[in-house]
């Protein structure tokens, strides 16, 4: 946790990382243990909760820019994402998995 917390400013409750698994000079895998006592959970769905798919988008996201802060050559600011396009979610994610 001290190196995701070292290279992006996110903190809980929107932090959506747990771990980085592997990392290369272009690529990151990284992973998230989705808790059921999670807050979103509680109302995405009642009695059927679901990690709301732009949570998904946003820990890809927050893994691309520990890839982006760790990579040469650096450059000054914080990485913000502007626009996603034609994203595609393979399963359903649900409490209890990473």
């Amino acid at each position: 946790m001290e190196a995701i917390h070292a290279a992006i400013p996110h903190r809980e409750p929107f932090l959506f990382l747990d771990r980085i698994v592997e990392r290369s000079e272009m690529a990151i895998e990284a992973e998230w243990d989705v808790r059921a006592d999670a807050p979103f959970l509680e109302g995405h769905y009642p009695g059927q909760p679901l990690v709301p798919g732009v949570l998904l988008c946003e820990s890809v996201f927050q893994a691309g820019a520990i890839l982006c802060a760790t990579s040469e050559p650096k450059e000054d600011g914080v990485p913000v994402l502007t626009k996603i396009t034609e994203a595609r979610f393979k399963h359903m994610v649900h409490p209890g998995e990473t």
